[in-house]
Parts: structure tokens; sequence; C-alpha cells
């Protein structure tokens, strides 16, 4: 299998831990090993971690180390593995990449690099890494040069002094980087698309990768919940009515987009009937206060006569669903501080924000001294297997307040995904965390999230269609679509996407293209997946359970996975 190799001296990275990062941001050289980890499976390649004091590692012999990677200051590394490593370049093909460590590792002249303690900035980057091109830049970049040796070829230069350049190690390709590159990915949304093409372009080796150029995942928080109801900040807002949730449908077929609602399953009565009816399947019921009602079931007429149909809501998201348009998540299960009975007793539980937190520091301490079964996670799960026949793949806590403890609860019950401001996926039995995947508030578009060619999780609430109308709806993808977006899926399709472990086998005239994702269907998404051939004219072929699927492939032609394995 083709594979990505990272070496790296990180803490974060610990193989002991099932969490990776914290949700947080975090500073990249903190979290250097742990990016470019996510980077290989945004790509769609599996990824490997392992530590720079290794002395008894080898390579798998049935592995493609097609990338090596060290994420650390080069004279970290142990002896041993820069043995290992410069064995392994030696042998196979492979790309490796280092950067700048405090000083020039010793092994940096058995590679033939020397970087210059010499600092060069400026706003314009010339590269050439496939085509020459000049790329003008927002702010200043700044960076290490290299010292130019004999068959070293410069690949990105500022004012004509190399910052990264490549040079050959037998049939292996060699990438220097006068500088930690995923602090310049963070500062600057033009240089990822290059990091991409080094990995890419650079590598000596036939590739397949997932292209995620102009994609935004929708996500819309929070009906199902009561907050609505109790929070004053919403006071004599309304529900979506049916014909609403039929021009959301209308606007997603238009955009040919799919979207996530994070749905809250559990509806909290205050006990209050002064503030308002409460009816349970179309039947007046006595006001318990603290009580949980299942949100679909939910109608309340509050004492200004606003109707609040959640049962209409329910009936139309169903819809949607049927016709493939939504897909529903968990967003918690009340939406509610867990203990609702101090809440129901809390002077203020009508303005305390809070109060609607779920998942906070408290809350989690309350939650534990409980009984397992009381868990809002089974809970929710108990709710969307009853009332959408389905399991669900992905969390967005309330009010992106949560604890380590709620993520390490949330890979327990089986969810594998986290979306808040940054994005957790679950992989190999933990959840890793990205900071490159980022969730701006949908009216927050901005040509720098097209620039950079990650993947853009844009989020909002139904509150903001109620408010506006759903025209704001379609007015915010109008804005996403003139910013250069076009795909637009749904936070499942997202998750599915980092699942890949695509692996191109190149065999003599053929190469046979290998998904290796246990939540790919067929008949699912197209992902867009290119593919670089050393042999131009090479036939294509995707395997697949039942045959090999002809595909007639250039190269860097961008493959789309269609249901009957065309292009």
């Amino acid at each position: 299998m083709d594979t990505f190799l990272i070496i790296s001296d990180s803490k974060l990275v610990n193989k002991e831990n099932n969490i990776w990062g914290d949700g947080s941001w975090l500073p990249s050289k903190d979290r250097e090993a742990l990016e470019w980890y996510m980077i290989a499976k945004m790509m769609g390649w599996k990824a490997e971690i392992i530590s720079t004091h290794e002395q008894n590692w080898k390579p798998d012999p049935d592995i493609r180390y097609k990338w090596i990677i060290l994420a650390c200051d080069p004279d970290n590394i142990h002896s041993y593995l820069i043995g290992t490593v410069l064995d392994m370049i030696s042998d196979f093909p492979s790309l490796l990449i280092l950067r700048k460590g405090k000083k020039n590792a010793s092994w940096h002249s058995i590679l033939g690099l020397t970087f210059s303690e010499e600092s060069v900035s400026g706003k314009e980057l010339a590269v050439s890494i496939e085509d020459f091109v000049q790329i003008p830049l927002s702010k200043s970049f700044h960076g290490h040069l290299l010292e130019s040796k004999e068959g070293q070829s410069p690949l990105i230069l500022i004012n004509q002094n190399p910052i990264i350049a490549q040079l050959k190690f037998g049939n292996s390709h060699l990438i220097g980087i006068g500088f930690n590159p995923i602090e310049k990915i963070d500062e600057h949304p033009e240089f990822f698309p290059l990091i991409k093409q080094i990995l890419t372009a650079s590598n000596p080796n036939s590739l397949a990768w997932i292209d995620w150029t102009g994609t935004l995942a929708l996500r819309m928080d929070d009906p199902g919940s009561s907050e609505p109801i109790h929070h004053e900040i919403y006071k004599d807002t309304t529900k979506l009515t049916e014909n609403q949730w039929m021009e959301i449908g209308s606007i997603l077929e238009s955009f040919k987009a799919k979207l996530t609602i994070a749905y809250v399953n559990g509806w909290v009565d205050d006990g209050n009937k002064e503030r308002g009816e409460l009816q349970i399947k179309g039947h007046s019921v006595d006001r318990l206060a603290g009580e949980v009602y299942p949100s679909q079931e939910v109608l309340y007429i509050s004492k200004n006569n606003i109707k609040y149909d959640y049962i209409s809501e329910y009936q139309s998201i169903q819809k949607l669903i049927l016709q493939e348009k939504v897909q529903v998540e968990t967003h918690g299960f009340t939406h509610l501080y867990p203990d609702l009975n101090a809440w129901t007793k809390s002077p203020n539980k009508y303005q305390d924000i809070n109060w609607f937190r779920e998942f906070g520091a408290d809350a989690m301490r309350f939650i534990k001294n409980n009984s397992p079964e009381n868990h809002p996670l089974s809970k929710a799960l108990k709710a969307v297997t009853s009332y959408w026949n389905d399991q669900p793949m992905v969390m967005v806590f309330p009010g992106e307040t949560f604890t380590l403890e709620a993520q390490e609860d949330t890979l327990k019950f089986g969810w594998n995904m986290i979306s808040s401001y940054y994005q957790a996926f679950k992989i190999e039995e933990r959840f890793c965390w990205t900071q490159l995947v980022e969730s701006p508030y949908l009216d927050e578009y901005n040509l720098n999230w097209y620039i950079k060619e990650c993947p853009v999780v844009g989020y909002f609430h139904d509150f903001d269609l109620a408010k506006h109308g759903v025209s704001w709806f379609s007015d915010c993808m109008e804005n996403w679509k003139k910013c250069g977006f076009k795909y637009f899926i749904d936070l499942r399709t997202l998750l599915i996407g980092y699942y890949f472990n695509l692996t191109l086998e190149d065999n003599p005239n053929i190469g046979i293209l290998h998904l290796n994702n246990e939540l790919y269907a067929p008949n699912g998404y197209p992902f867009r997946i290119k593919v670089k051939l050393i042999e131009k004219e090479k036939i294509l072929k995707v395997a697949s359970p039942d045959k090999e699927r002809d595909i007639h492939q250039y190269n860097n032609l961008v493959i789309i996975i269609n249901t009957d394995g065309r292009n």
C-alpha cells in the first residue's frame, strides 16, 4: 500500500493517546507532525508516524513509502534511523522532504543540502515546480535560503534566492525547505497548493490523490433544539415552515448541493405554563420542569401565540432526506446543561448562555457522576436510531464547547468525526484534529478560502433563515460560487473522503488504482481523483470487488469515480 511516512519527536502524536490535538488553535511548531499526517489523509493517502528515537524500526516490505517527511529538526533524528532512511531512498524511488533545523544537520552533507543562516523575504514567489509562475502574496514571506550546489534545482525563490530546492538521490527526489512549511501554510493561503504540487509533481512515482479544490461542506445547526424557546437571545423567533424547508431543498438542488443538519433530538420542558402551551403528539400535556421529550413530537405555542412546530420540521427534513438533499447528524442531545434540575431552579436559566452548553467541564463532571445509560451521547444514539433510522457519524458539540473527556466519550460511543471550527476525523481508532479544514460562518465567504484549495465547512443556524428569510441561504451560496466554489457537500461526504488510502499499483503497460475505503460506496459522491502516471499512455484500471474497470488515462487527468466506473 502507498504510504506517507512521517518522522517526528512530537508528544502530540503519541501512539498511546486516542486524541491527537484538542480542537483549539495550536501553533505550527506544536502540530507539525499532526498536520503533515492530516495533509496525507486529505490527499487520500495512508499515513504512518514513527519517533525520531526509533532504533529498531524496519520498513514493511509490503508497503511502498512514496513519501518520507522529516517533521522535526533533522538533528534530532537517531543515527540508526538516518541510515535506515538513506537505505530506503537508495533502494526504492521516494520523495524525502526535510526542513531547516536550528543548525545544519550532520547528514545534510550526505544529501548535498546546506541551509544558510541568512533569511530572505519578499511578497512574490518565483515557482518552477511544474511550469514557471510568479505568485504575488498578500503579505511578506520569510525563509532561509539554500546554498546553491551542483545538481540542485530551485523550486521556489524569493528575490532570486532559493528557499525550496530539489535534488536527486539515486532514483529518489529530495526536497530541502528553509522553514517550517506548516507555519507558512497557516500564514499564506497561496502556499498550500505549492506543497500539494511538491508532493505530487516532484514525486518520482505514479500517484493518485483527492482534489478538494472548490469544495464547501454545508452544516446547519440547531433544528430540534428547545433553546429558541428558552434562551432570551432568540426571543420571538419562529421555526421554519414546511414551505421554507421545501424552498431550501430547491436551493440545494439548484447548486447540486447536500446539507448536513446538526439536529437536537431531546426537547427540554421548563415547566412554566405561563410562558406557553406544550403539546406532544398533538395533545396538551402537564408541564414537568426538566422533562425531556423527543423533539420530533413537539408543538409549542408561546404566550404571544407563536407556534414552534417541531413535528412539521421533522416531517420536512424527512422529505429532504428521501430526496437525498440532506443528511442528519447529532448536535448533542438536548443542547442544555445536563443537570436539568439545576437549570430549572436557576433564576438566570433564560439569560445565562452557559446553561445551553452540554459538554463543558462542569457538565462532564455531572455526566460522569451519573449512570452510563443517562449519558447524553447514549440517549442521542438511541434517538437517531428510533427517529432517523440511521447511525450518526458526525458530532457537532453545542456552542463548540467540549472537553477532552467529551471527545473520548464521543469516540467510545462510535462517532467518526467532530465538526467544530476545526475538524477531527477518526483515523485508526483515534480522533485526529486538523486546522486546515476551517468552519467560517456561511456569510463569511472569501476568495482566500478558494485559493488555499482545502475543503471548507460553511456553517449556519436555522435561526438565520427564520430571521433573514431563505433567500439569505441562496445569497450566501451564490457568493461562495463567485469565489470559485462549485462542489457543495455534506459532512459525511467530507468524512468519507478522509477514509481513502489510495494506492496506485504501477505494472507494465497498466496502472491499477485501489481505493481502499471502507465507507465509500460506488453509487456515492463522485470524488475527484487525480492520477499521475509516469508512462503517460499507460492504461489505468480502478480495482473493485467484482472487476477492474477500464479508464484511459493521460498524465494528471481528473478521474471521476462514477457508478459505472467510467471517466
